[in-house]
């Protein structure tokens, strides 16, 4: 049962790749992986059940914990790098990841938002919360952050990537500038670094 929902994934996730998450209708899907829409809505009852599995795969391997557990290494710097997977990796993808992001918030909470768009959107930024408190979760355990402050540290540090990114949208900021605040950010948070 879990081999034929990973199939669907899969499936579903080389098509969003090649076509954009627009792709991403039932009978393509079904269609990709070799089954009928029927099985497919065994498995993903709702369209966003399915928008929302490949959003959140897709998050997880474009959002690694890199070398978080890597206690040779500065927690502040360990922090910033895995912070900086929700910013644009390069000044060359800048333009093009804002724009994204901005069309993602719009379709979410802008005029003519569905529901789906909407609950979509509050589940990515779940997830996001919830990279950023895994990442916490191993400094708080290596002493470096409060435990009792992870949840909220988390809340900050995203909202801190949400407004860096409005910065970009609005040229007020470069990525390096931004780079910098981040590691201000991080510096602050962690215990001993400054």
């Amino acid at each position: 049962m879990a081999d034929r929902r990973e199939q669907i994934l899969e499936a579903a996730l080389q098509l969003a790749h090649e076509s954009g998450p627009g792709a991403l209708s039932v009978r393509a899907v079904a269609e990709r992986a070799g089954i009928g829409a029927s099985t497919l809505r065994y498995y993903f009852p709702a369209q966003s059940d399915l928008a929302f599995a490949v959003s959140e795969r897709m998050m997880l391997r474009t959002i690694p914990d890199l070398n978080i557990e890597d206690s040779s290494l500065p927690p502040q710097q360990r922090l910033t790098e895995c912070a900086m997977q929700f910013l644009p990796p390069s000044a060359d993808e800048v333009s093009h990841l804002v724009s994204a992001w901005a069309e993602q918030i719009g379709a979410g909470f802008g005029p003519g938002a569905g529901e789906a768009s909407r609950r979509l959107l509050e589940r990515l930024y779940r997830l996001g919360i919830g990279r950023f408190e895994a990442w916490l979760g191993v400094l708080a355990a290596e002493g470096h952050v409060d435990e009792g402050e992870v949840a909220e540290t988390a809340s900050i540090l995203s909202a801190a990537c949400d407004g860096f990114m409005l910065q970009l949208a609005a040229g007020e900021v470069d990525l390096e500038q931004v780079r910098e605040r981040l590691e201000t950010l991080c510096a602050l948070i962690v215990h001993g670094e400054q």
